[in-house]
């Protein structure tokens, strides 16, 4: 895959790396994915075209980072690219640790909706 011409990230963005099983992997054997800015979600938004399925894997794929520390993109392709080299398994697993790291933790979000307070205006 080619390297990117993008910076590095700026040392303000979590990248989390994740060991692929060998059941799984293929010739795949790790990946990165970034935590994703809101800028990157809404370019992904706008690539699902209101398909909420396409968005799942649109936010996926813009958020994966690396494969096999070699850096991927959105812009270049190498994600796509990535994404079709992984089996189902390891779509799927990626599609779940990139929920994990974009979602509250259940007590966090409990808290939030208890901190609700309701004024009329």
């Amino acid at each position: 895959m080619p390297k990117s011409s993008l910076p590095e990230p700026s040392g303000d963005r979590v990248i989390h790396e994740y060991d692929v099983p060998a059941s799984i992997g293929g010739d795949i054997t790790q990946i990165a994915i970034i935590e994703l800015k809101a800028s990157e979600e809404l370019q992904a938004t706008r690539r699902a075209r209101g398909d909420s399925i396409r968005l799942a894997w649109e936010l996926a794929k813009q958020s994966l980072y690396e494969v096999n520390g070699e850096r991927v993109q959105v812009g270049d392709g190498s994600s796509e690219l990535a994404w079709n080299r992984m089996n189902p398994k390891l779509r799927n697993m990626t599609l779940l640790v990139f929920g994990e790291h974009h979602a509250p933790e259940e007590d966090t979000l409990a808290g939030f909706r208890e901190s609700r307070r309701t004024r009329t205006v």
